[in-house]
């Protein structure tokens, strides 16, 4: 199970006061006061929701066990890992890395497995790639290459992608764990820069 970061939403230190007004003769003059606490009670509450409302709007989406389809799903892991110019997990993608997670979606028997993710090229002016081996029990794997060109910006290219042991995508053998490496090019090939595993 890969370890998740949390986040949190930025906390507005409580500030207190007193305000003295003194009226006729040395005595207090209330409605004054009361009007200033009222006051500053709007400007407290407005300046709380300028300063939350970017940390809401900017919250990890994140793929997780609610993605994977309920049926037989027995487990799952998460997924999210930042190397560069090559990122691999889900929105939003800020300071440079993925803040939500891709999924792993493992099934009953070990005859499926499902990964759900986003792979980002974050600023690099040409093709990244992420390489999925799915290895048996037996020794055999699958393999699966996604990627994702870009111009200089960032560019995601979402990523569905199922092995199964069925009449259509026939496994001979049981699911052991998937590979997920993150590649560049380099020198006429492609270099790994991060792997990841997540096992049934």
């Amino acid at each position: 199970m890969f370890k998740i970061p949390t986040s949190g939403r930025r906390s507005i230190p409580e500030t207190t006061g007193v305000v003295t007004r003194t009226g006729i003769n040395g005595m207090a003059d209330r409605k004054p006061k009361r009007r200033r606490g009222i006051l500053t009670a709007v400007a407290a509450a407005l300046a709380a929701a300028i300063t939350l409302a970017p940390f809401q709007a900017t919250s990890a989406l994140a793929y997780d066990r609610g993605s994977c389809p309920a049926t037989e799903r027995i487990s799952h892991d998460l997924v999210q890992r930042s190397a560069g110019s090559v990122d691999f997990g889900d929105d939003a993608h800020l300071f440079g890395a993925p803040q939500g997670t891709a999924v792993v979606c493992w099934y009953t028997g070990r005859s499926k497995v499902i990964v759900i993710g986003k792979l980002y090229n974050d600023g690099l002016n040409g093709t990244v790639r992420t390489v999925m081996d799915f290895f048996l029990t037996n020794g055999k794997s699958y393999q699966r290459i996604f990627t994702e060109t870009g111009s200089g910006g960032l560019e995601a290219n979402p990523i569905y992608t199922t092995l199964a042991n069925s009449a259509a995508t026939p496994v001979s053998g049981n699911l052991d764990y998937v590979r997920i490496k993150l590649q560049i090019p380099q020198n006429g090939g492609w270099t790994t820069v991060d792997t990841s595993r997540a096992y049934y």
